[in-house]
C-alpha cells in the first residue's frame, strides 16, 4: 500500500510538472494571435487595436517576452497617433527606446521600422531615405522591410537604387516574395523575429 501511494504521488508530481510546461507556448501563441488581431484592427478601429494592442504588451510582458513588447508598443505607438494621442505616442515610443538602451540594443531595427512607417505614411521620402541603415545582424525580413522602404524613397526621388535592389536580391528568402510582399509598399508591415509574428500586415493610417 504504501508503495502503491508512493507511486501515485509520484506519477501525480510528473504529471503536474509537465502540465505546466506548454502554458509559455500557448500563451506566447495568444499573445501573437492578439497582436495579429491588433493589425488588422488598425485601420478602421484605432481604438481596438490600442486596446489588443495592450492585451498583446501585458501578455508578452508576464512571459518576458523582449520583443513582443517591442512590437505590441509599436502598434500602441501608430494606433496612439491615428487616435491623435500624442501623449500616448511619446509615452509608448519612450518606452521602446528604454528597452532598446537598457535591454535589446540588437532590436533597434523595430523602433527604426517605426520611424519608417510613420515618415513613409505621411509621404516623407526623404525622411525616410535619411532614416535608412542596415546591419547584418539583423533578421534578414527586417532587413529586407527596411530596404523596401529605402528602395521606394529612392525611386520616388529619382536616385540610383541599384546597390539596394542587388542587396534585396541577395537577401531574399524564398524566390520573389521580396517583390510581391516585402515590397508591397501599399501596405505597412510590421515584422518580429519569432515565429508567426511574421509578418503582422496593417493597412496605413494617415495621420
Amino acid at each position: 500500500m504504501r508503495h502503491s501511494l508512493i507511486l501515485i504521488l509520484s506519477l501525480l508530481s510528473v504529471a503536474c510538472s509537465w502540465s505546466h510546461k506548454p502554458l509559455q507556448p500557448l500563451e506566447r501563441e495568444a499573445a501573437d494571435r492578439a497582436l495579429r488581431t491588433a493589425g488588422t484592427q488598425l485601420h478602421n478601429d484605432p481604438a481596438s487595436a490600442s486596446g489588443t494592442y495592450l492585451k498583446a504588451l501585458k501578455q508578452y510582458r508576464a512571459m518576458a517576452d523582449i520583443e513582443g513588447e517591442l512590437w505590441s508598443l509599436s502598434g500602441i505607438a501608430v494606433s496612439s497617433l491615428a487616435l491623435k494621442d500624442s501623449l500616448a505616442y511619446l509615452d509608448s515610443r519612450e518606452r521602446m527606446d528604454d528597452i532598446v538602451k537598457e535591454i535589446s540594443p540588437e532590436r533597434d531595427y523595430i523602433p527604426l521600422l517605426l520611424e519608417l512607417q510613420l515618415a513613409a505614411a505621411s509621404s516623407d521620402w526623404i525622411l525616410v531615405s535619411e532614416l535608412y541603415r542596415d546591419n547584418d545582424d539583423w533578421p534578414s525580413v527586417a532587413r529586407l522591410r527596411i530596404l523596401a522602404y529605402a528602395i521606394q524613397a529612392e525611386s520616388l526621388l529619382g536616385q540610383d537604387r541599384s546597390a539596394h535592389v542587388k542587396l534585396a536580391l541577395k537577401l531574399d528568402m524564398g524566390g520573389p516574395v521580396w517583390s510581391q510582399q516585402a515590397f508591397r509598399l501599399d501596405r505597412v508591415g510590421q515584422y518580429s523575429q519569432s515565429g508567426n509574428r511574421w509578418p503582422v500586415v496593417v493597412v496605413p493610417i494617415k495621420f
